[in-house]
């Protein structure tokens, strides 16, 4: 039968079977009508009016004030869809056990009773409304309840608790609903059995329309009998209300052989039986709030199998188990959820030591600064993408090889056996590192833990951070500092530290790998420089492909220091920030300087020279800057002017010049420019970089080349007094065709003069 709503179906049933269902007061029977036709699913009580002789083996079972709970046998019992699909029809389960929750007085106010029954309406659990004859008392006719008033009202609170409808309805649960009970683990007075729930759980429906709860029948659930509970109700209910945030607890339920009460669980959690444990434990589940968290949990000794030492260090035993284990705990707290590596806490019950059961295993150094300042980075962590700072045993390096020295550090290569924590928080085992020993640190701690906070404060990006943690060598007693594994050059390595240590600004100067360049292609080249293009894959700093320029520098005698002192000149000036890093050619093992945007060659030693010296002047964000351009660069070439030694073109420039903009170089393209011919200059470079000398970048100035006059004097004393500009409000002086003027009049004459108004089309620069 489809689950669809067909109120008219039961109603009609209703109608046709029942020899009585009005209860003679007609609040009462509006309510009871109002019940049924919010039937919406096969699978709903049939909320009815009951007849009270309908009832057998009566039997009070618990007493609050004006309400009495009997237990009895409800010879009909509850209309329920017959379990054939086909069959349209409701059939009887007779001889139900229910709970009668008889209000005293309640005639006197038949809106209290419809609001009790209210109260029960959506888990299910509400039978009915009957009358007590003698008496005149309403009956709520529930599913069976506990008998203990402390533990029904526990589960009624529970239940109006629920405002969401994936929370689980804690409910009472009869033991004769358990099948294929299996004893799995027991610890003192709790004993923790496997077990099928027949009918199961309440849930809410897929179908958010429908806004009611169906059982989840055959459920597997976790049995945990607390053994002689029924002398101390109290500490059941406590027991209880401990796991009902985590949403892992079904209900109570109690063996009716031995009394004793029992907790039904989606899964088993135990308590340690230390108050001090168990009320941290709590402390630290209150704090969750995400349902990724790892919920911190007591876990007896004798769950873990195939224990094996793995490390030791101090007072501190690392062992592999099915589970993981360490003897310290406080300092893994679930605030930060990034580092959840805790899973709980259990005792050795032969050396009493305490166990900290960890996913992975995370190493405190012995001393408290470092921890301190350890413990303090872990906390700042937000991204489980970030790099996780940590303490690493030295014995944990293999293959450890001198890389560089330099003064009182030394660099070496070498494998981290467990390796670093990745984004999952597993490890990266066998990671190929970079030792940095600072010689002497182990005299102040002081000075190392501002060496590592230099790398976590000055780096803009946890995750692309290059520092894994700090180590000491147990030999020396140096302090080291465990970084990423770059160039597998110490002194290319070093210097990107030292850069990346000292960067002020985006982007974060790095080693990148060659295999993240694509459609590399020449654009230029001299003896001992070729400019390539090309496109970044992975480019951190844009979440784009990036076309880069990748600028080759041919093996000279020391490939290393060349580069190196290339890149310090361009990082002395503003223009260093077009360089994103270092990478290297893998088959002809050239380092290149990758930049933000390419910049041509000429070919000529002494033109490149001074092109770059022109670059490395620049200190403003608005100072133009000087660069060769390709011929082929120019479209729509037009001469406009000419002298007995120059020709000026006017030309649109397709890539355009570089400029400052939002926090970076761009491209102005298809920029209008003027090309100023020096005649016969190819054979004087000399004389072309002094006339390039003259010109100015200041704040983006270059001399305004659109005419001449024709007369080498008068074009002389026009470009002087260009060059005497420096300011952005300074009138630039030129010469200007006729041609330019329009509305020539007249409006004085005297001596040698006339003066006339005229509109000049272009305009003032």
């Amino acid at each position: 039968m489809s689950s669809k709503k067909n109120p008219s179906n039961i109603l009609t049933y209703i109608e046709k079977n029942l020899i009585c269902w009005t209860s003679g007061n007609e609040k009462i029977d509006n309510f009871v009508r109002k019940m049924q036709l919010k039937i919406n699913n096969n699978n709903e009580i049939v909320f009815e009016w009951i007849l009270y002789n309908q009832f057998n083996e009566i039997k009070e079972i618990g007493k609050n004030g004006p309400i009495t709970v009997y237990s009895a046998i409800w010879k009909d019992g509850p209309l329920c869809k017959k379990i054939v699909s086909w069959d349209k029809s409701y059939v009887r389960d007779a001889n139900k056990k229910v709970a009668l929750k008889c209000l005293h007085n309640s005639q006197e106010s038949i809106d209290s009773l419809i609001n009790e029954a209210k109260k029960h309406e959506e888990f299910q659990v509400l039978y009915g409304i009957s009358q007590n004859p003698d008496t005149g008392d309403c009956i709520l006719v529930l599913s069976w309840t506990s008998g203990s008033e402390k533990i029904d009202d526990l589960i009624q609170e529970s239940q109006l608790k629920i405002n969401n409808n994936n929370e689980i309805v804690f409910e009472w649960i009869l033991y004769n609903q358990f099948n294929e009970i299996k004893g799995i683990d027991k610890n003192g007075s709790i004993t923790v059995y496997s077990a099928i729930w027949k009918d199961g759980p309440l849930c809410k429906k897929i179908d958010t329309r429908d806004k009611i709860y169906v059982r989840d029948s055959n459920k597997k659930v976790t049995l945990k009998f607390l053994h002689n509970s029924q002398e101390s109700i109290d500490s059941l209910v406590n027991e209880a209300k401990k796991h009902e945030e985590f949403q892992v607890l079904y209900g109570i339920s109690q063996n009716p052989d031995t009394g004793d009460y029992i907790l039904v669980q989606r899964i088993c959690v135990w308590d340690s039986g230390n108050e001090k444990i168990d009320n941290f434990i709590q402390k630290s589940r209150l704090k969750i709030n995400n349902n990724s968290d790892i919920v911190l949990e007591w876990i007896p000794y004798n769950q873990f199998n195939e224990i094996e030492e793995s490390d030791t260090n101090g007072p501190i035993t690392v062992y592999s188990a099915i589970w993981k284990v360490v003897h310290y705990a406080k300092k893994y707290s679930m605030k930060h959820k990034a580092l959840q590596v805790l899973y709980g806490i259990s005792q050795n019950p032969d050396t009493g030591d305490y166990i900290l059961v960890q996913r992975i295993c995370v190493w405190d150094s012995g001393n408290e600064k470092i921890d301190n300042f350890i413990q303090k980075s872990r906390l700042k962590i937000n991204n489980n993408s970030d790099i996780v700072l940590e303490w690493i045993p030295y014995n944990q390096f293999n293959e450890i090889e001198e890389s560089d020295t330099n003064g009182p550090i030394t660099v070496y290569s070498a494998i981290w056996k467990d390796g670093p924590l990745c984004k999952i928080y597993v490890r990266d085992a066998n990671k190929k590192v970079a030792l940095k020993y600072l010689h002497n640190s182990q005299n102040s701690v002081d000075i190392l833990i501002n060496k590592v906070r230099n790398y976590l404060t000055n780096m803009f990006d946890r995750k692309n951070r290059g520092i894994y943690g700090i180590s000491q060598d147990s030999n020396t007693n140096d302090y080291i500092l465990v970084l990423k594994w770059v160039s597998g050059n110490g002194k290319i390595d070093g210097f990107i530290m030292e850069m990346q240590l000292n960067s002020k600004n985006n982007p974060l100067f790095k080693w990148i790998p060659y295999g993240q360049f694509d459609k590399i292609k020449e654009i230029s080249k001299n003896n001992s420089i070729t400019i390539y293009s090309a496109v970044w894959k992975d480019n951190f700093y844009s979440k784009e492909m990036e076309k880069v320029g990748l600028k080759l520098f041919h093996s000279s005698q020391d490939p290393i220091d060349s580069l190196i002192n290339e890149v310090k000149k361009y990082s002395a000036s503003k223009f260093g920030e077009i360089l994103y890093g270092i990478s290297r050619n893998p088959d002809t093992n050239d380092y290149i300087l990758v930049q933000k945007n390419f910049t041509w060659i000429s070919g000529n030693k002494e033109i490149d020279d001074f092109i770059q010296k022109m670059q490395l002047k620049i200190n403003n964000y608005e100072d133009a800057i000087f660069e060769w351009i390709p011929y082929y660069q120019f479209d729509h070439i037009k001469e406009t002017s000419k002298n007995s030694l120059v020709t000026i073109h006017s030309a649109v420039w397709r890539d355009g010049p570089l400029h400052y903009h939002h926090g970076g170089y761009t491209r102005d393209s298809n920029k209008e420019v003027a090309l100023k011919y020096l005649h016969n200059s190819e054979n004087s470079i000399d004389f072309l970089i002094n006339k390039a000398k003259k010109y100015s970048t200041k704040y983006g100035y270059l001399l305004y080349l659109n005419c001449l006059s024709g007369n080498e004097i008068i074009d002389d004393f026009i470009q002087e007094m260009q060059f005497k500009i420096n300011d952005h409000n300074d009138i630039v002086f030129e010469w200007i065709p006729y041609n330019q003027f329009n509305n020539i009049k007249e409006i004085g004459k005297g001596g040698f003069a006339t003066v006339y108004s005229a509109k000049w089309k272009d305009g003032l620069l």
